[in-house]
């Protein structure tokens, strides 16, 4: 969120919280799932998206989109944890990522780490990250 914006000083006072990248997701799957009846390109080539992969026409991709995003929620809690530290450090960029055996090793091992110390540090930490990105 860019600073000295109403909405930056209305989060600092506790007014406003933006919502995560799960919720984000689902209102994006929401929001595919009701469009009907229109003809639309949808792209999601930026690093604040979580699914670089989610792109295509509507209404002819509709169910693939949709799919990509069942997909995600159809990952563990432990698994989705990973995606997002790696989509956020710039590691990975499509859930096929997650195939690479090592890699998500190594990320598996942070994320644990942020679980053994503060639950909370992680998601403050990815939100400092997409920050930057702005």
């Amino acid at each position: 969120m860019r600073r000295d914006t109403d909405l930056s000083e209305m989060m600092k006072k506790g007014e406003f919280r933006p919502i995560g990248d799960e919720d984000i997701l689902k209102e994006i799957g929401l929001f595919i799932k009701n469009l009907d009846g229109i003809e639309s390109t949808i792209v999601s080539d930026h690093i604040l998206n979580l699914l670089e992969e989610l792109e295509g026409t509507l209404p002819g991709d509709k169910k693939r989109l949709l799919a990509i995003i069942d997909r995600y929620f159809s990952l563990s809690e432990e698994e989705r944890a990973v995606y997002r530290l790696g989509r956020r450090r710039g590691i990975y960029r499509k859930l096929d990522d997650l195939s690479d055996v090592g890699m998500y090793h190594r990320l598996k091992n942070i994320v644990e780490q942020y679980r053994a110390k503060d639950q909370g540090k992680m998601n403050r930490d990815l939100y400092r990250i997409m920050h930057n990105y702005i």
